[in-house]
């Protein structure tokens, strides 16, 4: 599973003379804001799209996590569509931030929600944490290395469940033979699904849902770099799932 948080996302609603709004650096409401650059919900918006469309979503092997400013977590059911419109898109998050959750019409499913807890409370711990940086490691010579690393210790395993499966027929008087033929395919089966699938370790991205910050180092396993040239957000969502997609065969 591959979890992608959009951190830093800064989102506020305003009220105008017009109506309800998410504030962005380009409205005469953000000129007296001291940060006014930050203000780039078209950001969430462009990479909430590529995430969503993505393969990888589809196929289920993706979960997307927004992390607000005031540290509060969006989390998206993979089913939702947002808006391709901007405007749609930005009714929708006003008024997600003034309600909490948002459900379907007919289904009444829960497609996203405000929640309460820090973005600690929904990654797992033996998750491998990944920070996004011009400047750090080459991102497919890591991510490469843990997978075969990874895969090595799964094999292991599935080897130490076939000796132990061929322990019990050896003990087992009345039915040797029938359970050895029995063990032995199922162990050929076992060596077969760990070849021809890839598993990979629970991976968790950070990436900043702004136009420019501090790249998110702390408490991160590895900080990596997708390539030489700076990317924008948008850009290092689609080279992740992208390369996930090759990995996990998902067509």
């Amino acid at each position: 599973m591959v979890t992608v948080v959009l951190q830093n996302a800064n989102i506020e609603v305003i009220n105008t003379k017009r109506g309800k709004f998410l504030l962005s650096s380009d409205m005469n409401e953000a000129k007296k804001r001291i940060n006014r650059n930050q203000y780039r919900p078209d950001i969430l918006h462009q990479c909430l799209l590529i995430l969503l469309d993505s393969p990888l979503n589809k196929s289920g092997q993706l979960e997307i996590l927004i992390e607000l400013t005031t540290k509060k977590i969006i989390k998206l059911n993979k089913s939702i569509r947002i808006p391709r419109v901007y405007n749609r898109f930005n009714g929708l998050f006003v008024q997600l931030l003034e309600r909490h959750r948002i459900y379907s019409e007919e289904s009444r499913i829960e497609l996203m929600k405000v929640e309460k807890e820090g973005i600690e409370y929904f990654i797992s711990n033996d998750s491998i944490k990944i920070g996004l940086s011009q400047e750090g490691e080459n991102f497919y010579e890591i991510i490469k290395k843990n997978n075969t690393e990874y895969n090595t210790y799964s094999t292991v395993n599935n080897d130490n469940s076939t000796i132990n499966n061929r322990h019990s027929v050896i003990s087992n008087n009345n039915n040797t033979m029938c359970n050895k033929l029995y063990n032995d395919n199922n162990t050929e089966y076992n060596t077969h699904s760990v070849i021809s699938n890839t598993k990979i370790p629970p991976y968790v991205f950070y990436i900043n849902a702004i136009s420019s910050g501090d790249d998110p180092n702390k408490g991160m396993d590895y900080i990596l770099s997708l390539s030489s040239y700076g990317l924008s957000a948008a850009t290092c969502c689609s080279k992740i799932c992208t390369y996930f997609e090759e990995v996990l065969n998902i067509f």
